[in-house]
């Protein structure tokens, strides 16, 4: 089993706020579902006495269904206490009440449901107001909502605007969080399986029963493909939470999976006005973060959208490409795709590892080489091709070239890398203090490591990216 893994800051803080709870403590813990938000409250009641924590889940129903659920969590976290809540008014009156002889937690998970009754947070915002926030409790409210955790918690006229003490969004594992937590293993098939299921904390025991499978096409069959599947619908279902219309989002993530990165190809592929697909793009960016904005580092054309969520862009991209196969149980055609273009997606996932690291070395040495750049990212042309890695500082510059193939790099790789930094517009004093950066899944020819050598280039083969991930601490 995969153990709970990083989330460190967080659970941190709650501790630290709890062990010093002398007034009321209001903490939103928000993030997509499946991100490790109950898990990780979970860990930090642990520590706390029974009868100081209860841990609530708010049904969706009438606001009696609500009260009767929240009155059966409290019997069950103090037995003690059989009371039936008819009122929100009822129920926040007795939580002042438990308070104020003692430090007290309450959990409430899914808190956005308690939005459909216009009652539950006014009535919340005049109890914190008038009783909860001079007494020691700490009410966390977990949601995964994004959106509409955005109108009752975060906008400015939200009931709990100004009110909130803390708000954490759990953001999905990094690569190396997600290395960490299954464990050591060949680089190359946590490469693949991270490619495959990105940092969600929930997808790691799929990605483990891949990682104990001599071959992990057959449990993605099961997990993916099958009608049944436990991620057969996940990207839709998601949607279908956080979206009214889901359709226009289905084809613009369809769109980015099939390479239409700039809006203009975007909207053209999807037939989406400008406008509208705009409005579009920042709520699967910023609410959803499915998706992300790059612009050339170094360069002045168009931005780009990319897949920030992994198992989004192989879901749409085999997934969703191939319902139809996959509705007549066409397996065979949709497992032959994957096995051939796979590849092409774990090149550009290794690009973000790349990067990954080198930011997590920012300030310190890579084989003596000092990196120190405040900006970090890529650079494209309309014709000159593209540069993986650009990397800058106020009189620094690191040009970098990502090679994920199963043949070493020859020294045609650093003669065009070097070539290629008469395309970057950045200052005199950065191209007076540049460094090149080569990184090959493969390793490079003699021929390539010396020309490296000669003019100082830092070269990195995948067995040196897993030596520097490996020395790295967890924050």
């Amino acid at each position: 089993m995969v153990e709970f893994t990083d989330r460190k800051e967080e659970l941190g803080t709650l501790k630290e706020r709890f062990e010093k709870l002398r007034r009321g403590e209001l903490i939103v813990l928000y993030g997509r579902r499946r991100v490790g938000k109950t898990e990780l409250v979970s860990r930090f009641l642990n520590g706390i006495p029974s009868e100081q924590k209860a841990y609530l889940l708010i049904d969706e129903g009438t606001s009696a269904d609500m009260l009767r659920s929240v009155s059966e969590d409290i019997s069950i976290a103090w037995p003690e206490v059989r009371r039936e809540f008819r009122s929100w008014e009822d129920f926040f009156s007795f939580l002042a009440a438990r308070a104020q002889d003692r430090r007290t937690v309450i959990a409430i998970d899914e808190f956005q449901r308690m939005h459909s009754d216009r009652r539950a947070l006014t009535r919340f915002q005049k109890a914190w107001d008038t009783q909860l926030r001079n007494l020691p409790i700490m009410v966390i409210f977990l949601g995964s909502a994004v959106g509409a955790i955005h109108k009752i918690a975060i906008n400015g006229k939200s009931p709990l605007f100004g009110r909130t003490t803390g708000r954490f969004r759990l953001q999905p594992f990094t690569y190396q969080t997600f290395r960490k937590a299954l464990g050591p293993s060949d680089e190359e098939k946590l490469i693949r399986l991270y490619t495959i299921f990105g940092g969600m904390p929930s997808y790691l025991e799929f990605a483990e029963k891949c990682l104990k499978s001599h071959d992990y096409i057959p449990v993605l069959e099961n997990t993916m493909l099958h009608k049944n599947g436990l991620l057969r619908d996940e990207p839709q279902a998601l949607l279908r939470m956080e979206l009214k219309d889901a359709g226009r989002y289905n084809s613009i993530l369809a769109a980015i999976a099939e390479g239409y990165r700039n809006p203009k190809e975007i909207s053209d592929q999807t037939g989406i006005e400008p406008g509208p697909l705009v409005f579009y793009l920042i709520k699967l960016e910023d609410y959803l973060g499915i998706i992300r904005k790059i612009v050339p580092l170094c360069g002045k054309h168009r931005p780009q959208y990319v897949f920030r969520d992994n198992l989004f862009a192989f879901w749409y991209r085999f997934v969703y490409r191939n319902m139809s196969s996959l509705e007549i149980e066409n397996y065979d055609h949709v497992k032959e795709r994957i096995r051939n273009e796979i590849g092409t997606m774990e090149g550009r996932v290794f690009e973000d590892i790349s990067r990954e690291l080198l930011t997590a070395y920012n300030g310190k040495n890579i084989k003596g080489v000092p990196l120190s750049f405040t900006e970090i990212g890529a650079w494209w042309g309309r014709k000159e091709g593209d540069i993986d890695i650009v990397a800058t500082g106020k009189d620094s510059l690191l040009v970098g070239e990502v090679k994920y193939t199963n043949e070493p790099v020859d020294s045609d790789v650093p003669i065009e890398l070097e070539h290629r930094l008469s395309f970057l517009n950045c200052s005199s004093s950065q191209r007076s203090n540049v460094r090149f950066l080569v990184i090959s899944k493969s390793g490079f020819t003699e021929p390539a490591k010396k020309y490296m050598e000669e003019r100082k280039m830092l070269a990195l083969a995948l067995e040196d990216m897993t030596e520097l991930f490996d020395s790295l601490p967890l924050k």
